[in-house]
């Protein structure tokens, strides 16, 4: 699989963001930021090879006028607080990030299909004990407590009317012949799942 990059021939981009930062007390911050964004085709028609016979191109158009461009959501933003508490000559730094972006499209110039990513959140929080003078740190963290899934490209897992029986067996051979090696072994060693 790969991934395409093209030039659009004329696409509009506008948007507003705002940010703000405060610091309400010593070692606290608080953060904000907000973001709309109108992003979108305006012209953009590019051909691919619509007959099956790999030997004969036959051009075809695919119009894009109109459609978002690829992952730019319509909103988007976040919120943030991070407070450092000072510990003799070290400090304990305690962070809570969260983010949101509402659905955005991604699309696969190289087949020509659209897909999207609905609208999520994501929350990311962490404990950081660092040392005095900054010589060493531990941390502990959480990311993407709402466990979502989120795309952020496509692509075909098998090229699309390129695939023969010799890419195929190029591409999965090694992948197959390790997992089976790998299933044996948990197998020999009686491991259950």
């Amino acid at each position: 699989p790969c991934q395409v990059t093209r030039n659009a021939g004329v696409a509009k981009v506008e948007g507003i963001e705002l940010d703000a930062s405060f610091f309400p007390a010593d070692g606290l911050t608080i953060t904000a930021a907000i973001n709309w964004l109108d992003a979108h085709y305006v012209q953009f028609t590019p051909s691919y090879d619509s007959n099956p016979d790999p030997l004969v191109f036959t051009p075809a158009f695919v119009n894009f006028a109109g459609r978002p461009l690829a992952r730019s959501p319509k909103w988007s933003g976040g919120f943030g607080v991070n407070y450092a508490i000072p510990m003799g000559d070290a400090e304990v730094v305690l962070d809570g990030q969260f983010s949101f972006r509402s659905r955005y499209d991604l699309t696969d110039l190289g087949n020509y299909a659209y897909f999207y990513q609905n609208g999520h959140t994501k929350t990311d929080l962490s404990v950081t004990y660092n040392g005095a003078d900054d010589a060493f740190y531990v941390g502990a963290f959480v990311e993407n407590l709402e466990n979502n899934l989120v795309l952020t490209g496509t692509g075909p897992l098998l090229a699309w009317r390129k695939s023969t029986i010799l890419n195929l067996k190029e591409s999965f051979m090694w992948p197959v012949l390790s997992a089976l090696v790998v299933g044996g072994i948990v197998v020999a060693m009686g491991v259950r799942v």
